[in-house]
């Protein structure tokens, strides 16, 4: 260091009362006087120090020195020793007795001050959503500015993986550079996916259908997170009367076009059945009717449905009717049917819907004769008859007699009698009887002549 020559002093005009003390020759050395030097983390406040450091100086002096300097903001910057003096034991002003003093400035020096932000940490299985986490602490910042800054976690993951969760700072007006920032970053961390998820194939159903496959690539599934699309292939297949699964032979996830299939670790394929049942054929008879005519009335005419194909139906099934009714009544048809070929009967079941016989009464018209006489004391009757409807087998069994009669004056229904011999007196009705009348009369008066005298 240069010496420095004093700041001049102002001259009191007053006169000393002692001469000033000579500074004694040996010690006429180099006299240093250094302002102090600071340092400081930033706090927002001004960094000042007014105290120097005397060396070189003899005993019994003093020195008092105006010291100026102020930092504020990080950095560095000199404290100036502005003025000094130099005092002897008696406090007299000697500064001028010495001619090597060395000035020395100080600095002051003020450090960031440290600040810690810690963003959270978070982790979760993939499911296609963003993970984040809003989760931020800053500690640190001086107390007249923490309320201006302000710091947002912006990590964020989709896909498997870890990342840090880093961060924005809005300084808000506050100088960045008087802090040094220590960061806690957290992890966010997506891990594949092994919750349970089950991809259930569907069942179905149908009846035999000559040969057509019974296929289904329905399906349905659970577990799978929103917004992640599944894509299922099924290649079961069943055609004859059976069952087998609704094999799963493939699947994907994806997300917004993006195979994520590996994200997933825990899928359980559950198949369903095909199941082909066995065809229904339906056969069924007319329903016919007549009127007893002592023949037998057989079954209607047989239909049928439901036989496929190959399976022909005239070659593959035989259907016969053996229900036949004669005398009047109701009676259900007897079907039969039978497989020409015993492996049709794996792949159908019958069902039959028999139709009805009905035989109705024949109707009768039965008609006696009429006959009158004049009362002679024997019985009038009158065995003309006539009967119509008889069936021809029945004729020559049916016996019908007239039996009406009448003895006195007065008359009669010519009524009859049936003897139905063999024939069976249900399969008739008499719907119309003409019975004739049989009539006595009075004898005429006989008319006596008058006495002549």
């Amino acid at each position: 260091p240069q010496p420095v020559n004093p700041t001049p002093q102002p001259v009191d005009p007053t006169p000393q009362p002692v001469d000033p003390e000579p500074v004694d020759p040996e010690h006429n050395e180099y006299v240093t006087i250094q302002a102090a030097a600071a340092v400081q983390k930033y706090t927002g406040t001004p960094l000042q120090d007014g105290s120097v450091e005397v060396s070189g100086l003899p005993d019994g002096f003093t020195v008092t020195a105006v010291v100026e300097g102020s930092q504020t903001e990080v950095g560095v910057s000199e404290n100036t020793v502005k003025s000094y003096q130099i005092l002897d034991s008696a406090g007299r002003d000697v500064t001028s007795q010495f001619t090597n003093v060395v000035v020395v400035n100080g600095l002051l020096t003020v450090q960031p001050a440290d600040v810690t932000i810690s963003t959270g940490s978070a982790s979760k299985p993939y499911d296609g959503i963003e993970l984040s986490c809003p989760d931020v602490t800053v500690t640190g910042l001086v107390e007249s500015e923490a309320g201006m800054v302000s710091v947002t976690a912006e990590g964020s993951i989709t896909d498997v993986g870890t990342v840090e969760n880093g961060y924005s700072v809005d300084w808000g007006g506050v100088n960045p550079a008087n802090y040094a920032i220590a960061e806690n970053l957290g992890t966010l961390e997506v891990t594949v996916n092994d919750n349970p998820i089950t991809i259930t194939s569907a069942s179905a159903t149908m009846p035999y259908r000559g040969g057509i496959t019974l296929m289904s690539s329905e399906y349905e599934i659970d577990g799978l997170p929103e917004g992640i699309v599944c894509q299922a292939e099924m290649t079961g297949m069943q055609w004859t009367v059976g069952s087998s699964p609704n094999t799963i032979s493939s699947y994907q996830f994806t997300k917004d076009d993006v195979d994520v299939t590996a994200c997933f670790t825990n899928v359980t394929l559950v198949e369903g059945t095909l199941t082909v049942g066995k065809a229904v054929v339906k056969v069924w008879s007319d329903s016919v009717e007549k009127t007893y005519d002592g023949t037998p009335l057989y079954g209607g005419t047989i239909h049928w449905t439901g036989i496929y194909g190959m399976d022909n139906a005239q070659n593959g099934i035989r259907i016969t009717s053996s229900a036949y009714l004669t005398h009047a009544g109701s009676i259900s048809d007897i079907l039969s049917a039978e497989w020409n070929y015993p492996e049709l009967e794996e792949l159908y079941t019958i069902e039959t819907t028999p139709g009805t016989l009905t035989v109705s009464p024949a109707s009768l018209t039965i008609s006696t004769g009429s006959a009158s006489k004049v009362y002679d004391g024997e019985p009038l009757t009158c065995q003309t008859i006539d009967v119509q409807g008889l069936a021809a087998y029945d004729i020559s069994t049916v016996t019908v007699t007239a039996n009406g009669t009448i003895t006195d004056v007065g008359t009669a229904v010519n009524t009859y009698t049936i003897d139905w011999g063999t024939a069976n007196s249900a399969n008739y009705t008499i719907t119309s009887e003409n019975l004739g009348t049989l009539e006595v009369t009075k004898p005429e008066e006989l008319i006596q002549p008058e006495n002549q005298g």
